[in-house]
């Protein structure tokens, strides 16, 4: 009779490697500047009539074709790009989503985490003995004031923040009950891109973008402005927010900032809004210890960046409370986020 019993060296196998865990962990950086590089010379989008070599695809730059070559091959070997068999690479579905030219472009996010948000991780483990933010202690100072002396990187920044809502905000449009609105007001708003979208399915409500002068710019480019039904109005969240308005939403505002700034967001709302208003808040949750998850990686983003963080449902529900708001619906979406809903306790 055979014996199933596993051999020694078929169990050694088996059992994980913890240096090979640890350095596929501490190596992710490579992986971060391997697709920096790609998205800054616009490889995929030289691949974009077809396959091509390395040698035609540097032809007329000054890039070396064999290093080029070994970068395609690396990232080929993990579904960027794809070899064949004659020499010549194309693009596969996620090296397309790094051309410039097409809708969902994640090239602006590629470059902008290869780039000063990449040189911030290097003082992480400055800032966790410290109130500064990790980019604080790179650059000396908070970096929405570093991006208003950098515009070019803070264009950069505003194109990965749009590309990124045009993924999440269908999914978040479609999870909002919007029968009730009548004035909806996009707190922190920016490009207004999810105000758009709620509009659509409040026909008959009115808009209201509310943000600091410069965040309305994003919203002008976008020709918000020529929309009757939207109104770009500029204040500052922390001294006062538009009056009048029954429904307030806030997309990826509150991580931004600690617990005590993130009420004083909220008591103004709740202090602005009509009777019977509802608040809106569209974030991560973060879930249970011990598992992994996107918003434990975003939590750590907020403290090298802005100094923000991710919460709990019990950590936004007692933000709600210290605001005189009550959470009433704590819903899931389709794009990871979820929906969080309160009004006047």
């Amino acid at each position: 009779m055979t014996s199933t019993k596993p051999t020694t060296a078929t169990a050694a196998v088996q059992q994980p490697d913890p240096a090979a865990i640890l350095l596929r962990y501490a190596s992710g950086a490579w992986m971060t500047q391997a697709l920096y590089a790609a998205a800054l010379h616009k490889l995929a989008d030289k691949l974009a009539d077809g396959p091509r070599s390395a040698a035609e695809i540097v032809r007329g730059t000054s890039l070396r074709a064999d290093r080029v070559e070994r970068l395609l091959h690396t990232l080929a070997g993990e579904g960027v790009f794809h070899a064949l068999p004659d020499g010549r690479f194309q693009n596969t579905t996620l090296s397309k989503a790094l051309r410039e030219d097409v809708p969902g472009s994640q090239r602006a996010m590629v470059l902008m985490m290869g780039e000063q948000q990449f040189d911030a991780w290097r003082s992480f483990h400055a800032c966790l003995s410290s109130d500064r933010t990790a980019f604080e202690h790179q650059f000396g100072q908070p970096i929405f004031g570093w991006y208003a002396e950098h515009p070019a990187e803070a264009a950069t920044f505003n194109e990965a923040m749009l590309a990124m809502s045009s993924a999440q905000v269908p999914a978040l449009a479609a999870a909002c009950d919007l029968s009730r609105a009548t004035t909806i007001v996009d707190v922190g708003g920016g490009h207004g891109m999810l105000l758009e979208a709620l509009m659509a399915r409040a026909p008959r409500a009115r808009g209201v973008v509310f943000d600091l002068p410069q965040g309305l710019e994003a919203a002008r480019v976008r020709g918000l402005e020529r929309n009757p039904r939207i109104d770009l109005v500029a204040g500052d969240f922390f001294r006062e927010v538009y009056r009048g308005g029954d429904l307030y939403v806030l997309k990826f505002i509150l991580h931004d900032w600690s617990d005590a700034q993130a009420t004083k967001i909220l008591r103004n709302i709740a202090h602005a809004m009509v009777p019977g208003g509802r608040v809106l808040v569209f974030e991560m949750l973060v879930g249970a210890p011990n598992q992994p998850g996107p918003e434990r990686w975003l939590d750590l983003q907020m403290m090298v960046q802005v100094g923000g963080r991710e919460r709990t449902q019990a950590e936004f529900e007692a933000l709600f409370t210290a605001a005189g708001l009550r959470l009433t619906q704590a819903e899931p979406t389709a794009c990871g986020l979820s929906v969080l809903v309160a009004e006047r306790a």
